[in-house]
């Protein structure tokens, strides 16, 4: 009869004998002594126990650290060029090992496997990146202490309307303009809804109504509404805001509108245009003559309303095209062949021709970042008055006035508010062109906002910053 202890030596004792025991404790004294060069075999794995290690021969931490790095920095890249989470392990990742397999070895190939790049870890990249830029911007903004928003809205591909923000305030050296959010409405588009997303932004960032200077928005009712608007609940929070209707919008349709003769004018060469362009066989019989004549252009341009603008184009390739579409229509006895002959009905389309491109120039120099009242209103005086004023060539107006403001600092101010605000809501429609890029119909389920931060925002991103607040560094999912 054994003992109790005598028992429960046996039984240690029967354990050490036990090979899987014996090759525990050995894989357990080489990964305490020497842990870059730890190897397991299939019967110390059997035990239960699994076990990822990355190929370094002398530093697995520093191998970990490196490989998180370049997992966020390539999601940045992702983020920047507006593309699918998916291409980083679809894609990138395969064609870095197989660079590093040929150029290096394969080991170098080995190295570039640990990278994390699968669709939901660059979206945790990008989420972690996308708060990095959001906290810097709305620092920013509280050191400032008075800031001007810029709003629109816009429908996606999968018909969700999305609201866009960006805001503009006082840096050191210059107004900086970023970008806030990208928000989806849930239900309507309402003036106290459009109001509730935007005041829940502030509240969630400490930010409040009475440091903003003003608002600048397109001209639709939920927006401008005089009792029930987005600007007029403002008001009521803050009734010293500024309001500004966006004047790309206010002056297009001031010169959308033309003539009866001209609009007739316009409308026959649209409809000359769409018989080219609507049929494929006249269009590949228009393109192939065009080739024969040796023509500088083989197609003409389509004109869409939505983008009036066009015009200009549309009508500047019709007079280039001139002769070749006299000699088309003519062959297929089209009932417009006539105006080309027709000498006043060309001088009207040339002349149509330079007004829509002026406008178009003017607009286009409207638009971008960096643009205040003073300067489009400049721009529109110079536009009417048919001259051209000296502008700064070597400065802007902000970095004039942050430069001087501790020698002025009470006119810097007052001419701080008057430059915050936003004129336009172009980049509101600069970042609706990038949410078209980023949500596609094979991404339709994806939430915008965060990828859309990264490749608007000229933030620089701390990605060091970022890894330091994190636990385990080289996420797993």
């Amino acid at each position: 009869v054994l003992s109790t202890s005598g028992g429960k030596k046996k039984k240690k004792n029967s354990d050490r004998q036990n090979p899987q025991f014996a090759l525990l404790c050995h894989g357990f004294n080489t990964y305490t002594k020497q842990m870059a060069k730890r190897s397991y075999k299939q019967a110390f794995l059997d035990v239960g126990f699994t076990s990822i290690v990355i190929c370094c021969p002398t530093n697995p931490l520093l191998a970990t650290t490196q490989a998180t790095l370049a997992s966020y920095l390539i999601a940045q890249r992702i983020a920047r060029k507006m593309k699918p989470h998916t291409i980083g392990e679809q894609l990138v990742k395969l064609a870095a090992m197989d660079m590093a397999r040929l150029v290096c070895s394969d080991d170098a190939a080995k190295k570039m496997q640990s990278i994390l790049l699968s669709d939901n870890t660059i979206h945790s990249r990008i989420v972690y990146l996308s708060r990095d830029i959001k906290d810097q911007v709305v620092a920013h903004m509280k050191k400032a202490g008075k800031w001007s928003y810029q709003l629109d809205e816009s429908t996606d591909v999968k018909i969700d309307v999305q609201l866009m923000s960006l805001g503009r305030y006082e840096d050191e050296m210059d107004l900086e303009e970023e970008f806030l959010f990208c928000t989806p409405m849930k239900t309507t588009t309402t003036g106290a809804n459009i109001f509730n997303v935007v005041d829940n932004f502030q509240q969630q960032e400490g930010l409040s109504w009475e440091n903003c200077v003003s608002l600048c928005t397109d001209g639709t009712p939920a927006m401008l509404g005089v009792r029930q608007g987005f600007t007029a609940r403002v008001k009521q929070v803050n009734p010293n805001v500024r309001i500004f209707h966006c004047l790309l919008h206010r002056k297009n349709p001031a010169v959308q509108h033309l003539s009866l003769d001209l609009s007739a004018v316009m409308q026959e060469v649209v409809a000359i245009v769409n018989f080219v362009k609507a049929s494929a066989v006249n269009s590949r019989l228009f393109e192939k003559m065009c080739v024969d004549f040796r023509s500088e252009f083989q197609h003409l341009l389509f004109y869409s309303s939505v983008r009036w603008l066009s015009r200009s184009k549309v009508l500047l390739r019709v007079l280039e095209l001139g002769t070749e579409l006299q000699i088309f229509l003519n062959e297929k006895n089209h009932r417009h062949v006539i105006r080309f002959h027709e000498k006043p009905w060309m001088l009207k389309v040339c002349d149509l021709n330079d007004v829509f491109a002026s406008v178009n120039e003017l607009n286009t120099s409207m638009q971008g970042r960096d643009q205040n009242i003073i300067m489009l209103s400049d721009k529109l005086s110079q536009h009417r008055d048919e001259f051209h004023l000296q502008l700064y060539a070597k400065a802007s107006l902000g970095e004039f006035w942050t430069a001087v403001k501790k020698e002025k600092p009470i006119i810097a101010s007052e001419v701080m508010n008057v430059l915050l605000p936003f004129a336009t809501t172009y980049l509101c429609e600069q970042g609706f062109s990038a949410l078209t890029v980023i949500k596609t119909k094979a991404c339709n389920r994806l939430d915008p906002g965060q990828d859309m931060r990264i490749a608007l925002s000229k933030m620089e991103l701390r990605i060091e910053d970022i890894m330091q607040t994190k636990q385990q560094l080289h996420l797993t999912h």
